[in-house]
Formats: structure tokens, C-alpha cells, sequence
């Protein structure tokens, strides 16, 4: 089975080149855009509600905005509460009050320290816009995965254009301080990857669906909060 997953040099949100119309969307200056819907507008910025979570936004960031009609913005609501709903097989086993997790800054993207399966630590960028956790094949050794065990091929587009190939496999948990997701989809690269921004992988929304979560920039914070 072969999956497309969208992992983008980013600042930890969706982002893509082109959008289908159906929710508000922020053109960045970088090219980019950010769909979502508007919570919030001040003279400086915009909070976008990104439908797991907001993310503020300076208006210095940002080329141009597209407002969705009341039609639109029905449509992707109703698809995000069909997705929320999928992923309640598998509820977090965090504590429901909100937890305040500190982060570090790579290049305008945001990176979390994680430990999987109970006992490998890694640092992960925070990217809504990958399906799927992403871990580096260094990550994938120390996990004990045997690749070659797994048939499940998952395609990535790396933020250089390139297509490289992984192995859909499923971690028994991830946890990020005492915020603690099981069974969690990945994609575990099968050649080492020679991009060093990359850190070891990507915490997309495979574990980030689990959670309402919040971008705090000015304090260098991500809350999350149970669903």
C-alpha cells in the first residue's frame, strides 16, 4: 500500500503551495499558505484556528487573505468533526488539563522533545502538515524496527522537492513530557537522511489529532489539552 505524506520545511502548521477553496487562507510572503478559519484579528496579527488547534500569525507574515463563504466554511467544519471522531479509538491516556510544553526554535520551526515507545528519546518538528509521525532510519534502529519485516511503503516529499521512501509501521506510545498518545501510525525512513534540519523526524498528526492544541510564541509554549 503506498501513502502520500506531505512532510514541509514549515513552522509547524499546514501549510501547501496551492489550496482548494473551502476555508479562510493566509498567503504568506514565503509563498505558502495556511488554510484554517480566522478566530481572532488585531492590528499585528491573526489567529487561525487550524481545526487541532490555533496558530497566531503576524500580519507582517502575511501577502494576502481569502475569506470562505458560510458554505465553505460548513463543508470543512463538518469534515474536521468526521475526523475528530475517527480518531476517538484511540484516546490519549494524558491528564485532561491543558499542559503548557516548552519548545526550542530550528530555523522558524518549532521542535519537541519526545520519547517513544517508553524508552528513545527524540527531537521532533512539530509539522500539522504530515499525516504521519516521521522518524529517521537512526531513530527507527534504536526503536529495534526491522524494516524489512514491514510491506507497508509510505511515499515523502521532502521540503527539497525529493520523494524518499518509508515503512508504515505503528509505535506502542509517544509521549511528550506526561502528554501520552498509544498506538500511533509512523513512517520510519529507510535510508539515513542527509538533511540536518530534520532532526529525528516529524511529530505530525498521527499523535496530533489526538489533541485541542495551542502554539504559544511569545512564551515558547505548545498547549495541549485532551480531547
Amino acid at each position: 500500500m503506498k501513502i502520500m505524506c506531505a512532510l514541509l520545511a514549515c513552522t509547524g502548521f499546514s501549510l501547501s503551495d496551492t489550496t482548494s477553496a473551502g476555508a479562510d487562507t493566509l498567503y504568506l510572503k514565503n509563498g505558502r499558505a495556511v488554510e484554517g478559519f480566522i478566530n481572532n484579528e488585531s492590528g499585528q496579527s491573526v489567529e487561525l484556528d487550524v481545526g487541532f488547534g490555533t496558530v497566531t500569525f503576524q500580519k507582517a507574515e502575511i501577502d494576502r487573505v481569502y475569506k470562505s463563504t458560510l458554505l465553505e466554511s460548513a463543508r470543512i467544519r463538518k469534515k474536521w468533526e468526521e475526523s475528530k471522531a475517527s480518531a476517538e479509538y484511540a484516546k490519549p491516556t494524558s491528564p485532561r488539563q491543558p499542559r503548557k510544553i516548552e519548545f526550542q526554535q530550528n530555523q522558524d520551526r518549532i521542535v519537541v522533545e519526545a520519547v517513544l515507545n517508553g524508552n528513545v528519546k527524540a527531537s521532533l518538528l512539530l509539522d500539522t502538515g504530515a499525516s504521519f509521525v516521521v522518524l529517521t532510519a537512526g531513530v527507527s534502529r534504536a526503536l529495534g524496527i526491522d524494516t524489512d519485516k514491514e510491506t507497508k511503503i509510505v511515499e515523502l516529499q521532502m521540503a527539497d522537492g525529493r520523494k524518499v521512501n518509508a515503512k508504515f509501521v505503528l509505535l506502542k506510545s509517544i509521549a511528550v513530557e506526561d502528554i501520552v498518545a498509544e498506538n500511533i501510525e509512523a513512517a520510519v525512513m529507510t535510508d539515513d537522511t542527509q538533511d540536518p534540519n530534520l532532526k529525528d523526524g516529524v511529530l505530525g498528526m498521527s499523535f496530533l489529532k489526538r489533541f485541542n492544541f495551542k502554539v504559544d510564541y511569545t512564551n515558547g509554549r505548545v498547549i495541549f489539552e485532551k480531547i
